[in-house]
């Protein structure tokens, strides 16, 4: 994928948009589009549960079960970047 469908999945991500309105939008299959989507996503540094840990000590904490299934991404979820104390993974181009 290029940059553009890149900035574009995670636009449509923040939006609350689901795999298939995404794969829709850009024409490809949503196989296609939950490969992306897991392959680059990160973790991302969360101060309210993991002050002073590093990112290969992540797997001893507990995770939101909404990470396991679409979108696998915290993106669009009204916890993120609020309130949220556990593992944050976010999609970004």
């Amino acid at each position: 994928m290029n940059l553009e469908e890149r900035i574009l999945i995670q636009l449509m991500l923040k939006e609350n948009k689901n795999i298939s309105e995404i794969s829709k939008k850009l024409n490809k299959t949503k196989t296609t589009i939950t490969r992306e989507i897991k392959q680059y996503r990160k973790p991302i540094f969360n101060n309210r549960v993991h002050n002073n840990i590093f990112f290969d000590e992540i797997k001893m904490y507990p995770h939101c079960e909404l990470l396991n299934i679409p979108p696998y991404v915290c993106n669009a979820c009204p916890m993120y970047k609020k309130q949220c104390s556990k593992h944050n993974l976010e999609y970004n181009a």
